[in-house]
């Protein structure tokens, strides 16, 4: 966005918010100590890939303080770590030797019964599509994907200590799974059979092209051009946001563009899409394929996506009842002034906590008769 863009915007900025920026202004000292910060912030975003670590410490610490304060709970992940390294043996021999499955009794042990469960250990391999080949039914490769899988199985019941925070749970629950997908063996070549039978059948030329990529990959991240991955050309209007629509709002947080029904038989109410506000307005219209915008438009839907501004220094104080003031309640304004129906509210991502956020009493309830169905995306949508 040009200084014009920027300018234009600020005038069309409601005098509220402006006002709000301006009584927001702090000292010279205060700027620097700021901009300081925010210099350490990044340089510690870039080390660590965008996790906090202060965050991510103190959800380790209130897990490990809780775990050593509880003796009931060590024996208890003890007795459930060697429950799942017997059940981890069981199918490492039954990969070994096949034949024993067939030659077991269904009702000899209740090892036997566990194994043939619903939820069996089988099945979470079968279903994993790492883990979809048939290569990895067998030894020695199987009890490779059992023990990634057994492990964050008990990582999880590791997890679940009396007294923890939900937010250090959910977060170290959700870390250890990400740990244990990096570890998983279908990401290292030694431990991937189906990428050694490429490699065996290219001759290496499959390595020689994963090589290049590694090359590319680290050229990006030190800003360079990468020299073997094909260029491809994607923008808006060019293989991406290929559905039509127009801009018909714009303030100094967002643009809001309007799709018009593609069917001759229009819904009387208009669907407006918040999305995050650190993402594009076109997640939901990459291609005419998998867009959804494409296919609500195919429908007889009226949509509405609010596409927010990039943020400069400038933003730097907004919070968040800015971005709910200006951003979902405005666009929920104008796309109520021009349907005078109600809407149907939706937010992607971030963008799902906004819409109920509310800056103030009075604007929430002025403005919640607007909404039908405030509320995330379906879950089919996510996947």
């Amino acid at each position: 966005m040009n200084t014009t863009d920027r300018k234009e915007n600020a005038a069309l900025q409601p005098a509220s918010t402006l006002e709000r920026r301006k009584s927001r202004s702090v000292s010279p000292a205060s700027r620097s100590a700021y901009d300081i910060d925010s210099h350490m912030m990044a340089l510690m975003a870039r080390w660590s890939s965008g996790i906090s670590p202060i965050s991510l410490t103190l959800s380790w610490t209130d897990w490990a303080l809780h775990l050593a304060s509880s003796p009931g709970s060590q024996a208890r992940l003890a007795r459930r770590a060697l429950e799942l390294g017997v059940r981890w043996s069981q199918d490492a021999v039954q990969a070994l030797v096949p034949h024993l499955n067939a030659a077991t009794p269904a009702a000899a042990a209740p090892e036997a019964q566990a194994a043939a469960a619903p939820d069996s250990l089988s099945e979470q391999i079968e279903e994993d599509s790492r883990y979809a080949a048939p290569e990895w039914q067998s030894w020695p490769w199987r009890p490779l994907a059992s023990a990634n899988k057994l492990g964050e199985q008990w990582w999880l019941d590791a997890c679940n200590l009396r007294g923890m925070q939900d937010h250090s749970r959910h977060q170290m629950r959700f870390y250890g799974s990400q740990l244990f997908d990096l570890l998983s063996p279908s990401n290292f070549l030694p431990s991937n059979p189906q990428a050694l039978q490429a490699a065996w059948q290219s001759r290496g030329q499959t390595l020689l092209q994963g090589f290049n990529l590694a090359l590319d990959d680290l050229r990006r991240s030190q800003g360079m051009q990468a020299r073997h991955a094909p260029q491809v050309d994607l923008a808006p209007g060019k293989g991406l946001a290929m559905t039509e629509g127009e801009v018909v709002l714009r303030n100094g947080l967002i643009e809001l563009i309007q799709y018009r029904p593609s069917t001759t038989e229009v819904q009387a109410e208009p669907v407006l899409i918040i999305p995050s506000c650190i993402m594009k307005y076109y997640i939901l219209d990459l291609s005419p394929h998998n867009s959804m915008v494409r296919w609500l438009v195919g429908q007889g839907h009226t949509v509405y996506i609010a596409s927010w501004r990039n943020p400069d220094a400038s933003d730097a104080l907004l919070g968040m009842d800015d971005y709910v003031s200006e951003g979902v309640l405005a666009a929920l304004d104008h796309v109520h002034g021009q349907c005078q129906t109600p809407v149907h509210l939706v937010g992607y991502c971030l963008g799902a906590p906004l819409p109920p956020w509310p800056p103030a009493p009075s604007v929430a309830v002025t403005r919640c008769c607007r909404a039908k169905t405030p509320n995330r995306l379906p879950r089919r949508w996510l996947r």
